[in-house]
């Protein structure tokens, strides 16, 4: 495989895997592939209220995904099937390794690794791979784990109900969360047990104390915490104690700061889940509860 000890950062959209990814970025070894594991195949734009013409005219513009499709007999990278992965040819994983390979050396965000100091291109080349994986494509571990065995993987937990909150505002509806939700955390649990290189880390822990969670998420995939020189974050909104979205800095969505310890405590909104929670309405949580109870137990969120 061209990617050697690539780095999976497994959990749930709107929950919290962007700073995690940020965070990983900011170490000079470690390059993305410039968005999403299903973004490479689907294209950007998988929102619920999205015109089914635009959804997939955006798939055929960008038909990645027919290899895996035709030879696995299934969506493998789809963050919507939540049914068990088959494995894919050995010639389809291939190509599959090729594409990772190909977004990290072609990412704009990988254009520098540290403020104003450009990568060569023999360091991008050598930089580990790191991809996230969201929903449904957490059940790919199976699969990369065929592809990868020297691979890590970072699955992040977060508040089931601050997640609904999110998806739900989204167009989704609480019982279609829910049930990705058991599902996802329940592979999480079981992979966890059976790999090596898995690990279980809480987005709570990473607004409690940011600089512990980043030296063990680095000890995890044996990342040299001392050559971190300045944390690299990429904007985005979050919801505010009003109900609102907006930018703790900058504003726009994707606007890149390099920041130092006490600037990143700065940067983190500390009582996010705690407003997302609160705007999930009652008739949302009890729908959501009804499916998902068994991992919001086993995580310690009830």
């Amino acid at each position: 495989m061209l990617n050697n000890a690539p780095i999976f950062v497994n959990g749930f959209q709107r929950g919290g895997t962007s700073l995690v990814i940020d965070l990983l970025l900011s170490h000079p070894d470690v390059c993305g592939i410039g968005g999403e594991t299903h973004q490479m195949f689907f294209g950007k734009g998988i929102a619920k209220t999205q015109s089914p013409l635009v959804k997939w005219s955006n798939r055929f513009l960008k038909p990645f995904w027919a290899p895996v499709l035709i030879t696995a007999r299934q969506n493998t990278f789809s963050t919507i099937c939540l049914q068990k992965r088959n494995q894919l040819p050995y010639l389809t994983r291939l190509y599959v390794d090729y594409l990772f390979y190909w977004h990290k050396l072609n990412a704009e965000m990988n254009q520098y690794k540290s403020e104003n100091v450009k990568y060569t291109e023999s360091e991008l080349k050598a930089s580990r791979l790191l991809a996230k994986n969201l929903d449904g494509v957490v059940l790919a571990t199976d699969v990369l784990e065929k592809m990868y065995p020297d691979a890590t993987y970072i699955a992040l937990i977060r508040n089931g109900f601050a997640i609904c909150e999110g998806f739900v505002r989204r167009g989704y509806s609480a019982e279609y969360c829910g049930k990705m939700y058991q599902t996802v955390c329940q592979k999480m649990i079981r992979d966890a047990e059976r790999l090596k290189n898995y690990h279980l880390v809480k987005f709570e822990d990473l607004l409690a104390d940011h600089i512990s969670f980043t030296k063990k998420i680095y000890e995890y995939a044996n990342l040299d915490f001392d050559r971190l020189i300045e944390f690299r974050m990429y904007t985005k909104k979050s919801m505010g104690k009003d109900g609102t979205y907006r930018h703790t800095m900058g504003e726009r969505d994707y606007q890149l700061f390099w920041l130092n310890t006490a600037e990143l405590n700065a940067f983190l909104r500390k009582d996010v889940n705690l407003n997302q929670v609160q705007n999930l309405s009652t008739e949302d949580r009890e729908t959501f509860l009804n499916y998902a109870e068994p991992s919001l137990k086993y995580f310690g969120y009830l």
